[in-house]
């Protein structure tokens, strides 16, 4: 299964992702630009970068994918658009 995760850098996130990876599903996480994407991908998954903010990127992402994980914290008015993007 292919799995898109937002706040994949996380504590919690990076421990899903290893979870993830190692059931062997395909992980892409979101990555804040100028963050280390190498937290993700040395974990298994596949570095997306970006922000919260950008639909068109977290809608992408969520097409690609069988499931999606919103685990990035944000404002209510953000997490709002962005988890009806990733529907």
């Amino acid at each position: 299964m292919r799995v898109f995760i937002t706040g994949g850098s996380g504590y919690i996130g990076q421990a899903l992702v290893e979870a993830l990876v190692a059931d062997g599903h395909e992980v892409e996480a979101l990555v804040r630009e100028g963050t280390d994407a190498s937290v993700v991908s040395d974990i298994g998954a596949e570095p997306r970068v970006g922000h919260l903010g950008e639909l068109d990127v977290l809608r992408a992402a969520g097409d690609r994918a069988d499931a999606v994980i919103h685990l990035a914290p944000s404002d209510p008015e953000t997490d709002l658009a962005a988890s009806t993007a990733l529907q």
